[in-house]
């Protein structure tokens, strides 16, 4: 690991703590210790360019921090590492930058983006149901700035800075090519997109992407399910996204996909039999296998007796499902020369219903960010999967009537 601390005005990340960090115990990975798990490490530390043709590489660098140094640490990467995209250290400088903006803007942006619930009777019908959610009568007050500390600080209003956002994510635009949109520097849109991007995620994973109740998945269960699974709750598969190949040869092992010949990570993808999306896991190497994936992400927890799951016969979870939770899958064929009858059916339903997943995740690489190759640290692809499936929540229905 190059150097040992960062360089950057007000920061402390430094390879001591990267060691303290692999010593620890992996939450989603138990027993296992961070330096033996899939996961990722927080951030790498990165030397100063130092050949004779990086000179002006290395100039930039100065300049942007104010000060010359050895080492500097991902966080301040748009990517979470120099990369061809972002080769140049912009974000959490250390330092304060002038701002034109006037006060009286932040108040007009905080009453643009609030909403109180208790006004819901006086707003228009088609605001108040999306035919999914269970009744809460409850006042709250949702609103994406109660999950930041401050608005950021730029010229762009936040209505802007979320369709920044948005066509980062549904369209994959360059940050370049989004600053000259929106009349400001390829750092800016980089810094706006960067600093959105945990809140919405944070936004998306406690207000979007929630698993339903018992009686709200009976009332919106299509017809199609209720002659063959009329006990189903929801349906799984797992689904992976492209990502550089990584410096660390451990990390590069681990993300490698056989079944893609990439370097990808893995998500389980879980939806509701109407194409809601329930859960979403946290992010797991390429190599990484179905089975494993979903005994470790947190799925199982959230299932109670009476349930039923369909999946691909790759995930054979059986032996940790709580008791009276049914497992449907396609039968196997390992080991037999033809099926019997009654098998061919029951495959041949299951997949009937089963292509709602398959849908569901081409909803979910719509977003044409998981269509490119990403660049970044674990977590900030994980926030930006976790972002683009609360945005599928917010389209229309996947199975639009019981009848479909």
């Amino acid at each position: 690991m190059p150097g040992r601390t960062c360089c950057v005005f007000g920061c402390f990340n430094s390879s001591a703590k990267i060691q303290a960090w692999n010593k620890t115990v992996c939450e989603i990975h138990k027993p296992l210790l961070h330096l033996d798990c899939p996961c990722l490490r927080p951030y790498g530390l990165h030397r100063f360019p130092g050949r004779a043709e990086d000179q002006d590489v290395r100039q930039k660098w100065m300049k942007y921090i104010n000060r010359d140094g050895f080492t500097v640490c991902g966080i301040h990467f748009p990517d979470g590492q120099p990369t061809r995209e972002n080769p140049y250290p912009v974000l959490f400088m250390g330092y304060d930058c002038r701002v034109s903006r006037s006060l009286g803007r932040a108040i007009l942006l905080h009453h643009i983006v609030n909403v109180d619930v208790g006004n819901l009777e006086n707003l228009p019908l088609q605001t108040r149901d999306v035919g999914i959610q269970w009744p809460d009568h409850m006042d709250h007050n949702y609103t994406v700035l109660n999950f930041c500390s401050q608005p950021l600080n730029t010229k762009l209003a936040v209505h802007e800075q979320f369709l920044l956002v948005l066509m980062r994510l549904r369209l994959g635009l360059l940050f370049t090519d989004l600053g000259k949109r929106f009349g400001v520097s390829r750092t800016t849109a980089s810094e706006i997109f960067t600093f959105w991007r945990p809140i919405l995620a944070r936004f998306m994973r406690e207000k979007v992407i929630v698993w339903l109740p018992r009686d709200t998945l009976n009332s919106i269960r299509p017809k199609t399910f209720n002659k063959n699974y009329p006990k189903n709750t929801c349906i799984i598969d797992c689904t992976e996204v492209f990502v550089q190949r990584l410096k660390n040869l451990r990390k590069r092992s681990q993300t490698y996909s056989n079944y893609k010949h990439h370097n990808t990570y893995k998500l389980l993808y879980c939806i509701a039999p109407n194409g809601y999306v329930m859960f979403v896991s946290k992010l797991f190497g390429g190599r990484a296998s179905d089975n494993f994936m979903t005994k470790n992400s947190g799925f199982v927890h959230h299932l109670i007796p009476g349930v039923e799951i369909l999946a691909d016969r790759g995930v054979t979870i059986k032996d940790i499902l709580p008791p009276g939770v049914s497992l449907a899958l396609p039968a196997f064929t390992r080991g037999c020369k033809e099926l019997s009858e009654h098998k061919v059916t029951s495959t041949r339903r299951l997949a009937n219903v089963r292509i709602h997943i398959e849908r569901a995740i081409r909803r979910l690489k719509g977003f044409k960010i998981l269509c490119h190759v990403i660049s970044g640290r674990l977590q900030s692809v994980d926030e930006i999967v976790s972002i683009c499936a609360g945005l599928c929540n917010l389209q229309p229905l996947l199975i639009r009537n019981s009848t479909d």
